[in-house]
């Protein structure tokens, strides 16, 4: 898998991007949105255009998926499995 990693120079406007090969080597852990309604879209966007599973999507990003659950059933939404997103 290939992607970018930018950091914005502090001196100047431009992005400095570096390349990496294999995300997996400097694997950082997944920021996710503190507020249960940006929680939940977040989600179902990455469920919906990047993973076929909570679990795999739950690895990827390095999050305990019981807490996940926990965090989004607490604001009301419950993840359905044959649809793979919450509702």
């Amino acid at each position: 898998m290939f992607y970018f990693d930018c950091a914005k120079k502090e001196s100047h406007s431009l992005f400095i991007c570096t390349f990496a090969a294999d995300l997996k080597k400097e694997k950082k852990r997944m920021e996710l949105p503190k507020d249960p309604m940006m929680l939940f879209s977040f989600v179902n966007m990455k469920l919906r255009d990047m993973y076929a599973s909570l679990d795999d999507f739950c690895d990827d990003a390095q999050i305990d998926k019981s807490c996940l659950l926990h965090t989004l059933g607490e604001a009301g939404f419950e993840y359905n499995e044959a649809q793979n997103k919450f509702w």
